[in-house]
């Protein structure tokens, strides 16, 4: 969440378990689905002040990085359910996957499939151009994609 600009609104995917700003969110109610607004941030990016159902409060970048979430209008490859299909419309440049991304087929305009996940939820299964492999989720966030079905 920590990358998510002023003044736009995103929905929460996950909460990254273990993190002790996880207890405090989920008294708040904060939970997959809740939206939010990022109102503002500290000249130096830190803390940010964000709007969670009614309440406004102030996290720091390493409380904010510990909450997913989808800016609302943009998915990430890795916030798409298992059996639905999607079109990528960015594959973020030098993220260091960007060049084995693009070896395997995954480019702008391409057809992605959520076929399965671990049982941990990582990684996930997906299929592309007929090939299926695997991806970890913290890789499937630099694609982003528009739902088909």
């Amino acid at each position: 969440m920590d990358c998510i600009p002023c003044g736009s609104q995103a929905t929460v995917v996950s909460l990254h378990h273990g993190a002790e700003i996880t207890r405090r969110l989920l008294e708040l109610g904060v939970t997959r689905g809740t939206h939010l607004t990022v109102l503002g941030k500290a000249p130096l990016g830190d803390p940010m002040f964000v709007r969670i159902r009614g309440c406004q409060i102030a996290m720091r970048k390493a409380e904010a990085g510990q909450i997913s979430v989808v800016k609302d209008g943009v998915w990430t490859l890795d916030t798409v359910p298992v059996g639905h299909t999607v079109r990528v419309t960015e594959v973020r440049p030098d993220t260091g996957i960007t060049s084995r991304l693009l070896e395997l087929g995954v480019t702008k305009g391409c057809s992605i499939r959520i076929t399965g996940s671990a049982p941990l939820g990582d990684p996930m299964m997906i299929s592309v151009r007929g090939c299926q492999f695997a991806i970890r989720r913290h890789e499937a966030e630099n694609i982003q994609v528009e739902l088909i079905s």
